[in-house]
């Protein structure tokens, strides 16, 4: 039987092949393709192939030592290229004659680790490495009440902006429904209509659109934006989007910016060019705080760049609160839990084929709401949350995360963390 995982790889795999950018599979420095017992395992991670992230003051060091072992291959005129990302980082080219894990353990051996990493696939509750609970959208009743509901204060939000990294939003249900009023950004392509005026909504399609809902369940008023960040199958690679979020910061001047999307990573060192990214010019930008989902894998290992430094992580609770959803990831380095587990809210209307387990190939009809659970949208209500807590107190992006984290932990629940439940 194919297994979730199998799925969302095929379906990233097809996209980015077809794109022209082929993707590798890959493993932990510590872990392989092969487990103890000698069976397969599954991939921990995607990313881009003939490419590595490299550290700026490293990059002619490691072009020099790559460029003399692809002639030692009997590849005299082939060259490493170098080009910008973001400033401390730069992606290198590679000739194919150089595999991406050849170059890596070669710079790890000369260098140290840390020195360059892979140009990580990053996906919308992304499923990489084995079984999750979190599944596909699920129709309910058309005029079925969003859950979590709206907070009682309609002005809640107001002037603050909130991105939102997804694949893009639906504007036929922005046009639905009164709380997505005034709701902006990039079309979503998952959802389309076919030449015979049927809507029909591919893989990942609303979600875009379900987490713009749910901040607005918590910041009715806020001015939000939905990014289409991830436009193949709902995946993106790290330096696409990083140079992006660089577009965004001077474009929509953001408060917050909510990023329900991740990977694993080879080591410690994580995402390198995210990472600098948040180091070297998101910390230019006071007060800007970005909420990121910890992954669905339902693990405590860690998820990226949820890990990393600079972030607001947020993990998921089962509907009523009690109890941590089962498919979250979970452990210390989580900051918070909230709701994420069967939500309801504004949905595309149309026809959705589903090509995960146990339902791949059967298909749905979408009256204007579904039900979804995944980390993603529990990362969207804390961004509303802290969009409301801006507007209530006059506090910046990061006070007011940090001031809603703060509580949560002062009062953790037990066998769970940190909580934030929503107010409704």
């Amino acid at each position: 039987m194919v297994t979730k995982h199998e799925v969302q790889r095929g379906l990233i795999e097809d996209g980015f092949r077809a794109a022209g950018t082929p993707v590798g599979a890959g493993w932990s420095w510590t872990a392989g393709p092969v487990g103890t017992d000698g069976r397969p395992q599954p991939a921990e991670f995607l990313y881009r192939e003939r490419h590595i992230v490299v550290r700026e003051e490293f990059v002619d060091a490691v072009t020099e030592l790559l460029t003399a072992e692809v002639r030692t291959r009997g590849k005299a005129k082939a060259r490493v290229v170098a080009r910008p990302v973001t400033h401390g980082v730069r992606l290198l080219r590679l000739p194919g004659s150089l595999p991406v894990v050849d170059a890596l353990q070669l710079v790890a051996a000369k260098f140290g680790r840390g020195v360059a990493t892979y140009d990580y696939v990053i996906a919308l509750s992304q499923v990489i490495t084995g079984w999750c609970a979190a599944r596909e959208p699920w129709p309910r009743l058309r005029g079925t009440a969003p859950v979590p509901g709206p907070v009682d204060d309609a002005d809640a939000g107001e002037n603050v902006r909130v991105v939102i990294l997804d694949n893009g939003i639906d504007q036929a249900t922005v046009n639905a429904n009164d709380w997505l009023a005034g709701v902006v950004g990039d079309p979503d392509e998952e959802v389309v209509t076919d030449d015979s005026g049927n809507v029909r909504i591919h893989y990942a399609g609303g979600h875009g659109t379900v987490t713009a809902g749910l901040v607005r369940m918590m910041a009715p008023r806020a001015d939000v934006r939905v990014v289409r960040a991830f436009p193949v199958a709902g995946a993106a690679f790290e330096t696409d989007l990083v140079q992006q979020m660089e577009g965004i910061l001077q474009s929509s001047h953001p408060d917050v910016i909510c990023l329900p999307a991740g990977t694993r990573a080879a080591d410690a060192t994580g995402l390198l060019a995210f990472a600098t990214f948040l180091q070297n010019r998101l910390s230019l930008h006071a007060g800007v705080v970005v909420v990121a989902a910890a992954g669905n894998d339902g693990a405590n290992e860690s998820f990226w760049p949820a890990t990393g430094p600079g972030t607001v992580t947020v993990g998921a609770l089962t509907r009523d609160g009690s109890a941590r959803a089962e498919f979250t990831n979970f452990g210390g380095w989580v900051d918070v839990y909230t709701v994420g587990d069967e939500v309801v809210n504004a949905f595309p209307t149309g026809r959705y084929t589903y090509s995960e387990p146990p339902r791949e190939g059967q298909e749905a009809d979408f009256e204007g709401v579904a039900e979804w659970s995944g980390t993603s949208f529990s990362a969207a209500i804390v961004a509303g949350m802290i969009a409301a807590r801006m507007w209530r107190d006059g506090l910046s992006g990061t006070d007011a995360a940090a001031a809603l984290v703060d509580e949560a932990q002062d009062a953790p629940v037990a066998g769970v963390g940190a909580c934030l439940l929503p107010p409704s």
